[in-house]
């Protein structure tokens, strides 16, 4: 996709916009032309307006500002974090949890 350019470094960066949208299917096998779907949602994404980038702590400042001038808004408004971006695998891994520490956690939580 991006043949003709060298990677310099690598972060994850999340940037929800004023009306973001959500689409399940979110794994390449269940598709049969993955680039062609990201152009589609790219092109939908274009037309919102950002309003929170967040971006994984690490990220090299040039990289994190460089982000900020493409999408227009200013340092202000961005955040940096250390937690995942994503979290949504947590989910899958509770059935996975033994029971013993399931009661530990429900019994503080309640």
């Amino acid at each position: 996709m991006f043949k003709d350019y060298e990677v310099l470094n690598k972060s994850v960066f999340k940037v929800t916009g004023n009306f973001d949208f959500k689409d399940d299917r979110d794994t390449q096998e269940e598709f049969e032309d993955y680039q062609e779907y990201m152009k589609t949602i790219l092109k939908k994404r274009k037309r919102l307006e950002a309003v929170r980038p967040v971006c994984q702590e690490g990220i090299p400042e040039a990289s994190f500002n460089f982000i900020l001038d493409q999408i227009n808004l200013e340092k202000k408004v961005a955040f940096k974090i250390t937690s995942p971006l994503n979290m949504n695998y947590v989910f899958g891994m509770i059935d996975e949890v033994p029971m013993a520490i399931k009661k530990i956690f429900s019994s503080k939580i309640f």
